[in-house]
């Protein structure tokens, strides 16, 4: 890890990353924490970027999935995106994969990724009351949150964030040099060739297009990268958002 904090991206804003394998959920949730209906709508597994004068949410793909065709750029482009790093980092478990064993994995999968630390800066939500009772003993075994859906989570994930101490990306296996290229490419070109189209903004519906992103010349608006998709795509959300729950409940990091 570097030992000088470069300054954030975003200086007057928390930086949240939206990680799991629904996308449609994940749309959900985003949608929740920007108080907007229409900055994710996009059911393709891409990369997305909404924001309000409050909060940057990066809404990921499913890049934990290890049988992801170029997981290491995926990964590497998230980065160079949201350099320093996050404020929070939210696991988005959905009613299919959290079984004890299939969350325990996303974990340890996200450590792998971003190293154990990122348990400091996480925070997992589980699809209802009854699995967050089953699995409540992972909060003492990885030192994290786990908590369920609920509507305030605008003014929540506040209280979620370490004031003045954001998750720092350590570069432990993906090289900072390489990083900062990549956010240097997207600073300079805002489109990067050869890969599935990424949204950075409000999400539109449809599928992504093969094709290179379009230039400002004709008519993009300059929100648009280029960049692969990987992953499950447009899953049905079966989890069950609870109207009061999502307090703060056992262990806190």
């Amino acid at each position: 890890m570097s030992s000088d904090r470069p300054a954030p991206p975003f200086p007057d804003r928390l930086v949240i990353a939206l990680v799991g394998k629904t996308m449609k959920w994940k749309n959900y949730i985003g949608n929740i924490i920007l108080q907007s209906k229409e900055q994710f709508a996009s059911l393709d597994n891409m990369l997305v970027k909404g924001e309000n004068d409050s909060y940057v949410v990066f809404n990921t793909p499913d890049f934990l999935d290890e049988d992801c065709q170029h997981l290491d750029q995926q990964i590497i482009d998230f980065m160079a995106l949201s350099l320093p790093g996050p404020d929070l980092f939210i696991l988005i478990v959905d009613s299919e994969s959290c079984t004890e064993e299939n969350v325990v994995t996303q974990i340890t999968n996200l450590q792998e990724i971003f190293g154990e630390k990122i348990t400091d800066h996480l925070v997992v939500m589980l699809p209802s009351p009854e699995v967050f009772n089953s699995l409540i003993f992972l909060q003492e075994r990885f030192k994290v949150r786990l908590v369920i859906p609920d509507q305030h989570l605008s003014s929540i994930c506040r209280r979620w964030c370490k004031r003045g101490q954001p998750f720092l990306y350590n570069f432990h296996n993906y090289s900072e040099a390489v990083v900062k290229r990549r956010q240097k490419v997207f600073e300079r070109k805002r489109s990067i060739p050869e890969y599935e189209t990424v949204i950075i903004g409000p999400a539109q519906t449809g599928p992504s297009t093969q094709n290179p992103a379009p230039t400002a010349t004709n008519g993009t608006n300059g929100n648009i990268f280029n960049i692969i998709i990987l992953g499950l795509a447009g899953e049905e959300c079966n989890m069950q958002p609870h109207p009061d729950c999502c307090e703060i409940r056992g262990a806190a990091v």
